[in-house]
């Protein structure tokens, strides 16, 4: 039995213990468990990654859930912070929150996982009363170095009571790609339904199910993302905890992602025609078959022998550089086989430079590594910023190292 995970038998949305496995990945250590060489002993256990769905609702989820404090409470991932792109979506995002639900000065915004405060920061420019609620302490402390007051604890119903006490009924309260990376969902909603003001509206964005195997965007697949969420599964789940799910968006996020607003049963929105729109597609799909499953597990064997191949050829004449170190980086490393034969990672991020990975304990470098070390070649370990990673290192393109794109497929650039 492991101190660091436990086994769900249970749908987390409708507690069904109708599930069933459609797609095991190969175990992976805990993916953003970065960390300095005196201890990189604690990210050596592997925990399966496997995902069941749900024969009642429909909901996909992993089985293994990893302790939330072992995550969460120091916590490397900034993606506001690094992300310019990221960061002008958001600000554009709460914009349009502010004047389509009407968020008013001093109205009290809620952000459950809030990070370093930059979402809720456009808020607070707008007048809104802001609070962040967040268990990383480390970036609880940038949060409010920068005006965010923010709770250093795990959103609840307990804390969204303690909240209302304290600060009153919430007019938004806001989870971006966190709400997946809930265990014990029904009572985090249920605390955001006790925080809602009657007018008040959830609003969060989370990975579209659709877009992740559509797409085959597997580094998105990992233990922290333990519910792959499609919109019908959400609609029933609302609806049997007395909220309505309003309107679903599709959004380019992370490659492909949803943006769904909730408000409480009765509430003054109408529900828009993209929840059923969105639901049908899916059906025609086939989203809630097993078989939808099958091709994406086909395509990793098929990548892992191709990227197998491509070690062979290219030998170890010079040193072989991952570029990235986000969870997904992790995620591609296990499942193509890359661990042994990375001498280093490259991030942009001071954050995570001269740390470790989890597992096969990589070292962590700033960019001028690869031309310090005369790396042959540098595998692209986040696939969606292909372009902006070699478009940032001309300088090692110049002096004749090889970027390469390990996935969806393997290719030199």
């Amino acid at each position: 039995m492991s101190d660091v995970f436990k086994i769900r038998s249970t749908c987390r949305l409708c507690e069904s213990g109708d599930l069933t496995s459609v797609l095991d990945l190969l175990p992976t250590p805990i993916p953003d468990k970065y960390l300095p060489t005196d201890r990189a002993g604690e990210s050596r256990e592997l925990i399966p990654l496997d995902l069941l769905l749900c024969g009642v609702c429909g909901n996909l989820q992993t089985s293994a859930v990893i302790d939330p404090s072992v995550i969460y409470t120091h916590y490397l991932s900034r993606p506001a912070a690094v992300n310019p792109v990221l960061s002008s979506g958001y600000q554009g995002y709460a914009e349009n929150v502010v004047k389509r639900y009407g968020v008013g000065k001093d109205d009290l915004v809620v952000e459950m996982g809030s990070n370093d405060g930059a979402f809720l920061s456009f808020f607070k420019d707008q007048g809104a009363s802001v609070l962040g609620v967040d268990p990383a302490r480390n970036l609880a402390e940038v949060a409010a170095r920068s005006g965010i007051e923010t709770l250093s604890t795990f959103f609840s119903s307990e804390v969204s009571e303690r909240i209302r006490k304290e600060r009153g009924e919430a007019k938004a309260v806001i989870a971006n790609f966190v709400y997946a990376n809930i265990d014990n969902v029904i009572d985090v909603t249920m605390g955001v339904r006790n925080l809602l003001a009657p007018d008040g509206i959830f609003s969060f964005e989370t990975n579209y199910r659709v877009d992740v195997f559509q797409k085959d965007l597997i580094e998105t697949i990992n233990h922290e993302h333990l519910t792959y969420y499609s919109v019908k599964p959400l609609r029933d789940f609302f609806d049997r905890l007395g909220m309505q799910l309003l309107t679903v968006e599709r959004v380019p996020s992370k490659g492909g992602s949803i943006r769904c607003v909730a408000q409480l049963e009765g509430g003054p929105y109408a529900v828009s025609d993209t929840v059923k729109e969105l639901i049908d597609m899916e059906m025609q799909n086939g989203v809630y078959q097993a078989s939808f499953y099958e091709p994406c597990r086909s395509h990793i064997t098929s990548v892992r022998e191709e990227m197998r191949v491509f070690l062979q050829e290219i030998g170890e004449a010079s040193p072989i550089a991952g570029y990235g170190t986000s969870i997904g980086a992790t995620i591609l490393i296990y499942q193509l086989g890359l661990g042994k034969v990375l001498d280093f990672l490259v991030d942009d991020d001071p954050y995570r430079q001269n740390l470790v990975s989890p597992g096969y304990h990589i070292p962590v470098q700033g960019p001028q590594t690869l031309i310090d070390q005369h790396a042959g070649h540098a595998l692209i370990l986040a696939p969606l910023y292909a372009e902006q990673i070699m478009k940032k290192n001309q300088p090692y393109i110049e002096q004749g190292g090889k970027f390469v794109g390990i996935w969806p497929e393997v290719k030199i650039y």
